[in-house]
């Protein structure tokens, strides 16, 4: 097969832009960053609401939303997902999905074209229901010509993975490293919030595993001031968590939608990264990556994923266990009051953050491993560490 043959490849995913997610953001940045290297791509995904199937040109990729009859137990109900899936895979060289995704881990049994899992997390939190998937998964991961995790942490840690018995490479994920804010959006954020006393910032859905109330218990037993950016269904449960342990005045909650340049703002304008994640559901943590890039240390859980291989304890911060709130919060009160440590940790994150977790990085490795299964490639580059 020549060797400068545009590959197609079909992209799929339980949801797309706009939902904001880890996983979300991970697929679109692969996705733009191999379609600037000159491959055909595709994406498929699920409505985040009831609706019929549309179709959205997203930065130049054509984005096909399965419709949907709503959710259960945070899987889309689409019937018409399995016709597109069919349609679609017809014209791709690849097919390249990501777990845990029921609907997809069913419907790419059935296509005929070469096909990638990317795995990003066990099913943790619904146990009957994993029960059920977890024989499809291995089904599907044994069938598939190629299965990576997103990180090595992951693979000897999950359930589905440690029993596998075949190789799994490890691809991290990876982000755009920015440029200065644009002087309009660092003035507009100024306006908007240059009040702020300097802070340590978390970021993320307001869901469980999040970690949010251990942080907020952290702050209750110290005098650092903290934002929260992001939305979700504990929003309320957490203001009242605040207030409860009489931090709500230290406490502020940002719960609108901000554009990447502004979420860079407020990664360049924070102290210290914080990411109390305390379930294994949280695989790896792009934001973390993010922060490390601004330079900021990160204080982290050592959660058995890929989330401690990103920020290393006592190298780009400090790595805490899980749901020790004392502990976290005297880790992130030796970098408040440190600076000569937390500048130290600052430059290390985002030395490492350059060197392993870029966009760039990313998709090259990804890349590799499709010419790989196409034929023209002989191997698949390994991570530096």
């Amino acid at each position: 097969m020549a060797q400068n043959r545009r590959l197609r490849i079909l992209q799929v995913n339980k949801a797309y832009w706009p939902l904001i997610g880890g996983v979300e953001k991970g697929v679109q940045l692969r996705a733009e960053g191999l379609k600037a290297r000159g491959m055909h791509l595709r994406i498929l995904a699920c409505r985040e609401t009831a609706g019929p199937t549309i179709v959205r040109r997203v930065n130049g990729i054509a984005v096909i939303y399965a419709g949907s009859y709503g959710t259960v137990m945070s899987l889309p109900i689409s019937f018409s997902f399995f016709f597109l899936l069919w349609k679609l895979s017809r014209k791709a060289d690849i097919v390249h999905w990501h777990e845990p995704f029921p609907l997809a881990t069913l419907g790419v049994l059935f296509v005929s074209s070469k096909r990638v899992i990317t795995y990003h997390s066990d099913i943790v939190r619904q146990k009957l229901f994993r029960n059920l998937v977890e024989p499809l998964q291995r089904l599907a991961l044994r069938r598939a010509d190629a299965v990576v995790a997103t990180s090595p942490n992951l693979i000897p840690d999950s359930s589905v993975l440690s029993r596998l018995g075949r190789p799994v490479v490890p691809i991290p994920g990876g982000i755009p490293l920015a440029g200065p804010t644009a002087p309009a959006v660092r003035e507009e954020w100024e306006r908007r919030h240059g009040h702020l006393r300097p802070f340590v910032l978390a970021v993320g859905r307001l869901v469980y595993y999040k970690g949010f109330d251990v942080l907020i218990e952290a702050a209750a037993q110290s005098s650092w001031p903290v934002v929260i950016l992001g939305r979700g269904p504990l929003e309320q449960s957490l203001r009242e968590l605040a207030a409860a342990r009489g931090c709500a005045d230290c406490v502020t909650f940002i719960t609108e939608r901000v554009s990447d340049e502004e979420l860079s703002c407020w990664f360049e304008e924070c102290r210290i990264f914080a990411f109390p994640s305390t379930a294994r559901s949280e695989a790896l943590g792009l934001v973390q990556i993010e922060a490390m890039a601004a330079g900021k240390p990160v204080v982290n859980t050592n959660l058995p994923t890929g989330v401690p291989f990103v920020s290393l304890h006592e190298v780009t911060g400090f790595t805490v266990p899980v749901g020790d709130a004392k502990a976290f919060a005297d880790a992130v009160t030796r970098l408040w009051t440190d600076d000569g440590l937390r500048a130290r940790y600052g430059l290390a994150a985002r030395a490492r953050a350059e060197a392993e977790f870029t966009q760039d990085a990313m998709v090259s490795r990804y890349e590799v491993l499709y010419r790989r299964i196409m034929g023209q490639e002989p191997k698949v580059p390994e991570s530096k560490t």
